[in-house]
């Protein structure tokens, strides 16, 4: 079997694999289920973050960036309250709250998720 041989055999084997992997990687697809769960998930992990006084002052600015913003976006803050039937306004007043609350006291509290929720939802 001379070199030229070998190299088309070789090409043709790297040839497979790399279709073979190409198939097995084909995009995830999303359910209006998982991007529910996701933009709830969001809000949930806002809230702990601006309750967690060992958040980095560079998160809490990017997490209010994204609280504030008008923007309307499948993730943005507005769409993510109002799939969870949130007011986003109710909700920024009670995130704004929490932090002036917070901001008085040097220790992170422990959050009443279900609490601000309702107030949100009111």
């Amino acid at each position: 079997m001379g070199a030229q041989s070998r190299i088309e055999s070789s090409d043709a084997q790297l040839s497979f694999e790399m279709t073979h992997l190409m198939e097995l990687q084909k995009p995830a697809r999303w359910t209006e289920a998982n991007v529910e769960m996701l933009r709830s998930k969001l809000l949930v992990t806002t809230v702990r973050e601006i309750a967690d006084r060992r958040t980095s002052k560079r998160v809490v600015t990017e997490v209010w960036d994204w609280i504030l913003s008008d923007d309307v976006h499948p993730f943005s803050f507005r769409v993510c309250c109002e799939s969870s039937d949130l007011d986003p306004l109710k909700m920024r007043e009670a995130l704004t709250s929490l932090y002036r609350t917070l901001s008085r006291r040097d220790l992170a509290v422990k959050v009443d998720l279900e609490a601000m929720l309702k107030v949100a939802s009111a």
